[in-house]
């Protein structure tokens, strides 16, 4: 990112994000990401962003950025290699200049949710947790051998473990499916079975029709849903839930559900699907999972279980279909990790400071850098850190997270001043600087690293046994990468010590701490905060057993502890708090109303807000759905009609501003397939060509003000903004239009498609042609 306006285009692009997507998204991207290009160098990526499907690249440049004929050489050559370095790493890079920030705001919004979706499935980024070991879950260990019985009782195996994947290779013909239809008839969960053929869909239903023959078995396809089986067994609990209204009964009969689908009916449908709604989830001929729409299906579902079937786990690239599993959607969370003992247990000591953070500004998740360097520049501070180290566990390797590069080395200077081997490690040294301290540090002749984001990702170091958590942040995924440092096991590493340094902040700029992340309100310094239940209970035991004669227990031994009462800890989450809730522009939507509308009436107490968010300049306002209808009441709205009439008089009601809409609306009539869906390309190209046509005609193109009447100097790309920015949204947020997860294609509302008749669509382009012939008529004066 160009240096100049660097904060301010910061601030403005964090705004737009969420005015496009809401606050709730925000905490998916994440600012000046590290990675490494082909040749190894440390590099950022101005704002990295994961779907389940794709890694993004957010980029933000100066206008000469990359000009070759304004840049040096050099410089051109070398954001060329970066840029290509992240295509090759799998990266998809969008790109926009600070002034279409400050000058195209409603452009670029537009091309966010062009790109990324209206409605994006983000995921936090899982760099910090633990990657299946492949010597543990080898497809070779998962073949059918002589006994399918051998398959079953290793799936079994790796669900014990806490596995949540599972590759299942052999011939064709030997029984993949059947091994999968007992295995989850033996699980239990509501299952979910993708072929990419009718007939292997076909098969697959009936192979769980005839191994499971109590459970619902339903096929799902563009002919609708068939149901092909429900045994007497399920009927059966059905009848004794009616009966008893017995939530046992009620998940049981759930259980024996069994979906079997094509990957391209689901993909092109998902958003009739709920994340959560399988638990077990079956992909079949899993070597084709490398395509995007598997990707899209797989990183969609949040199930319990991953089971890919395949004959040919070779790629023609070698990688291992499972590293790709992994990549796409099925890693434990750290929590769950510790829990099963994958990763070490952590420990926690909260020190409390008295740096007053609550004037920093924030943009909704991150602080602002030179607001949080002048606050944090206070000497007493940074002794406090050394001395901390040095009374709870000094002479142990530990990782200080610093604010800044500066704040890093100023960190170690005073370690070395109190005698502790330490090392400042950032991004302005060489590679070959970085990893001498680093080796130095894991053979022990380094106690401490003082660090800024170099150690958020891409290294881990099992020696290290302390983390101090010395750089205020708001970002749940940089502090989680930060404590994924220290989580690895070593030989007499018994758990690891994370030091929370906690400084005042308000309730809306709080830093995220260990307890707060996940939500454990007791607090007891030194005590176990994460590990496998039975650790935590016996512990708790052994500390009420020794707390009458104040031994320490012998947990605590290593520990230079002044043991307390347990505190309570304070764990709102505005993000939190607000997750469930509608933001201005939802309620607008809902109510049939304008979002200028929605904030009118909070400013002038016409309507009070649930939750208020204040971020800088900005306010975000935000409402329980349940209180739709006593706003509607309180503010005299009428009532939405259902969609089919409401979408009549939304037509006949054309503001007649300029002419999109009406060109819009024949051409999504025109355009969509039986199904009621347009492609992008095509709806550009009929939307610009209606506008060409009248130019070559000599007629008047469009008012003078507008966009569309300089058509002859449009690009395509310059055209799609301004469909999707006027007409389509004007559609869109009626809920009458949306886009598609595909991003190449638009849709009718499904409900409202199915309901227009042969006869209405004649009305409704008849509609659009006298629109269009007023509007000429009317407001566009003819050329002369």
């Amino acid at each position: 990112m160009a240096q100049s306006g660097f904060i301010e285009s910061e601030d403005l692009f964090f705004e737009l994000f969420a005015e496009t997507f809401g606050l709730d998204k925000l905490q998916y991207l994440v600012p000046e990401y590290p990675f490494e290009d082909i040749y190894g160098y440390p590099r950022r990526i101005d704002y990295a962003l994961m779907s389940g499907v794709e890694k993004y690249a957010l980029e933000i440049d100066g206008q000469r950025y990359h000009d070759p004929t304004q840049v040096a050489k050099d410089k051109f050559i070398d954001d060329l290699i970066r840029q290509n370095s992240l295509v090759y790493q799998g990266w998809t890079v969008y790109r926009w200049a600070y002034r279409q920030l400050t000058q195209s705001r409603e452009q670029v919004k537009s091309e966010l949710v062009q790109f990324l979706g209206h409605n994006p499935l983000l995921q936090l980024w899982a760099e910090f947790l633990p990657h299946q070991r492949a010597g543990e879950v080898a497809s070779g260990d998962l073949e059918l051998r002589e006994h399918q019985a051998v398959a079953l009782d290793e799936l079994a195996r790796l669900r014990r473990e806490g596995k949540t994947l599972a590759l299942l290779t052999h011939a064709t013909g030997t029984g993949k499916t059947t091994t999968a239809v007992l295995d989850a008839k033996r699980v239990g969960l509501p299952v979910l079975f993708l072929a990419h053929t009718r007939e292997l869909v076909e098969q697959a239903a009936h192979t769980f029709v005839r191994l499971w023959p109590e459970a619902e078995v339903t096929i799902e396809d563009g002919d609708g849903r068939r149901s092909l089986a429900r045994g007497k067994e399920s009927l059966k609990r059905r009848e004794g839930c009616d009966a008893a209204g017995s939530d046992e009964h009620e998940k049981d009969v759930f259980a024996g559900k069994v979906t079997v689908s094509s990957v391209q009916y689901v993909s092109r449908n998902l958003s009739q699907y709920a994340p959560e709604q399988f638990g077990y989830l079956v992909i079949d001929e899993a070597h084709h999972a490398t395509s995007r729409t598997y990707k899209e299906v797989i990183g969609h579902f949040k199930t319990r279980f991953l089971l890919g079937l395949t004959a040919t786990p070779e790629r023609m690239d070698g990688q291992s279909l499972l590293d790709i599993f992994q990549h796409v959607a099925h890693r434990m969370d750290l929590k769950t990790a510790i829990e099963l003992g994958e990763l070490v247990p952590i420990r926690c000591v909260r020190v409390k400071t008295n740096v007053d953070l609550s004037s920093v500004r924030f943009n909704g998740f991150r602080y602002q850098a030179k607001d949080l360097e002048e606050k944090l520049r206070i000497p007493e501070r940074d002794r406090l850190i050394v001395q901390t180290y040095l009374e709870l566990t000094p002479g142990e390797r530990a990782v200080v997270f610093c604010v800044n590069v500066a704040h890093a080395e100023r960190l170690a200077e005073l370690f070395c001043a109190a005698g502790v081997e330490a090392r400042s490690v950032s991004g302005r040294q060489s590679r070959v600087e970085r990893q001498q301290i680093l080796s130095d540090y894991g053979a022990g002749a380094i106690q401490v690293l003082c660090a800024c984001d170099i150690l958020n990702e891409g290294w881990d170091s099992p020696e290290t046994r302390v983390l101090l958590m010395a750089r205020p942040t708001l970002s749940k995924v940089i502090y989680l990468q930060q404590l994924g440092r220290g989580t690895r096991k070593a030989p007499g590493k018994e758990s690891l010590l994370v030091v929370d340094f906690v400084d005042n902040g308000n309730r809306y700029n709080q830093g995220v701490s260990l307890h707060r992340l996940f939500k454990i309100r007791e607090y007891m310094a030194g005590r176990l905060a994460l590990a496998p239940v039975e650790r935590i209970a016996e512990e708790r035991a052994a500390w009420e057993a020794t707390r009458v004669s104040q031994d320490l227990p012998e947990a605590f031994a290593h520990l230079h502890l002044w043991l307390k009462d347990i505190e309570v800890v304070d764990l709102f989450d505005w993000q939190h708090a607000i997750e469930h809730m509608w933001s201005h522009r939802r309620l607008a939507m809902e109510l049939g109303v304008s979002d200028d509308t929605v904030i009118n009436w909070v400013r002038k107490g016409k309507v009070v807000a649930d939750h208020v968010v204040p971020l800088g300049k900005r306010t975000f306002y935000y409402f329980e759905p349940e209180r739709a209808e006593e706003i509607r009441r309180v503010t005299n709205t009428p009532p939405r009609l259902p969609i089919y009439d409401e979408f009549f008089l939304f037509v006949r009601q054309a503001d007649r501003v300029f002419s999109y809409k009406p060109v819009l609306l024949a051409a999504m009539i025109e355009l969509a397939d039986t199904g009621g869906r347009v492609g992008v390309d095509r709806l550009v190209e009929r939307f610009a060509s209606f506008y060409q046509e009248r130019q070559r005609c000599g007629l008047p193109v469009e008012a003078p003000k507008a966009k569309m009447a300089r058509i002859e100097n449009l690009t395509n790309d310059e055209i799609r903004v301004v469909l999707f920015e006027m007409p389509f949204e004007k559609f869109e947020r009626k809920g009458y239009f949306r886009r598609c997860r595909e991003l190449t294609e638009v849709e009718w509302h499904p409900s409202l498609w199915a309901k227009l008749t042969v006869a209405d669509k004649a009305t409704l382009l008849s509609e659009a042609e006298l629109q269009i012939e007023d509007y000429y008529s009317r407001r566009v004066a003819p050329k002369r």
